[in-house]
């Protein structure tokens, strides 16, 4: 597990008046902050204590990214979105971050943990679902991906992307991202789909402040990109383009293709290469939250890792289960609070 991490700045950690503050040095009388910020991205639970004059807050959740299988890539975290008005100040709201799917030596990816944040409601953000453990042959266009999270509670819910299959070339996916495999309204992008001698299936693309979901890694074939993450950014990284993106695959090194590049921003590359060198790329973010790369085992090269905040992991290359797939990228919970609070994203 991930140990907790809150933002706060140090002035206003010193007036306790930051993300966990209780107190208010300034006295009774004091104005509340116009527009502050509080940052939870380790997984676990904690609490964030509204400081005093603070009655409203925009709060986003998401979900942890599923990690990439043996025969495709992990779903990407669900996401959901809140305005509160009726924010009651010196109180502790518990909140709880999702881990992502560990990258594993199993057939069927780990899924995501879910985020809350209880608040006057209660805010709800699923995990994504591990990549598929069995080649799925269903003429159905979803059935052999694997789900997304979903947003709860929220003014705005949002649906991760899928995890692409398998040898996504099979399913009309042409080495591109699956269509299902985009985050929708702040939710996060699935993982791509590995292969053995055809193309790997890029990374889903994050919304607002979500991850990308990781690349694909393959055998004798070209591996997949990371997906780009979302629009928006977090405080701490406001001068990053956008939010993280995934990890791209890698392959064997045998043949032409390249490896699979990181998605924008952060993602790392792939490295071709087999046992010992090749490997498919970190997802984007801080180390705490980025999704883990996927090792090479023989020729059979690694997904790539979901991005921090819900990307879900890249998908084995040659359906390997040993370690060979991406893991999942973190959870988030986002709180800006203050008299200019937006209402929306």
């Amino acid at each position: 597990m991930r140990e907790h991490h809150k933002k706060e700045s140090p002035v206003l950690s010193l007036l306790g008046m930051g993300g966990g503050g209780t107190g208010n040095a300034l006295g009774g009388g004091s104005a509340p902050p116009e527009l502050e910020y509080a940052e939870f991205f380790n997984a676990g639970n904690t609490t964030w204590t509204a400081p005093a004059g603070v009655t409203r807050a925009r709060v986003v959740v998401i979900g942890g990214g599923g990690a990439g299988g043996q025969y495709g890539g992990g779903g990407g975290g669900g996401a959901t979105m809140k305005l509160f008005a009726n924010i009651v100040p010196g109180t502790s709201y518990n909140v709880t971050v999702g881990d992502g799917g560990d990258r594993s030596n199993s057939a069927t990816g780990e899924s995501g943990g879910t985020s809350y944040f209880y608040g006057p409601s209660t805010l709800t953000a699923t995990g994504g679902t591990g990549g598929k453990g069995n080649q799925e042959n269903s003429a159905s266009s979803t059935s052999n991906h694997a789900a997304g999270g979903s947003g709860s509670g929220g003014d705005v819910n949002g649906t991760g992307g899928m995890g692409s299959p398998y040898s996504p070339t099979s399913w009309g996916f042409s080495g591109g991202a699956s269509p299902y495999a985009p985050g929708s309204s702040g939710a996060a992008g699935g993982g791509g789909g590995g292969s053995d001698n055809d193309l790997a299936a890029k990374g889903g693309l994050g919304s607002k402040y979500a991850g990308g979901g990781g690349g694909g890694g393959a055998d004798n074939g070209a591996c997949g990109d990371g997906g780009n993450g979302g629009t928006e950014k977090i405080n701490t990284y406001s001068s990053n383009a956008r939010a993280f993106g995934g990890g791209g695959g890698g392959n064997d090194g045998n043949q032409s293709p390249t490896n699979g590049l990181g998605g924008d921003v952060g993602g790392e590359d792939g490295l071709n290469g087999e046992t010992g060198v090749g490997r498919g790329g970190y997802g984007g973010g801080p180390a705490a939250s980025r999704g883990d790369r996927g090792l090479a085992n023989g020729q059979n090269g690694g997904g790539g890792g979901g991005a921090a905040f819900g990307g879900g992991g890249g998908g084995a290359g040659h359906s390997d289960p040993n370690g060979v797939a991406g893991g999942g990228g973190g959870g988030l919970v986002y709180i800006v609070y203050g008299t200019l609070a937006p209402s929306g994203y």
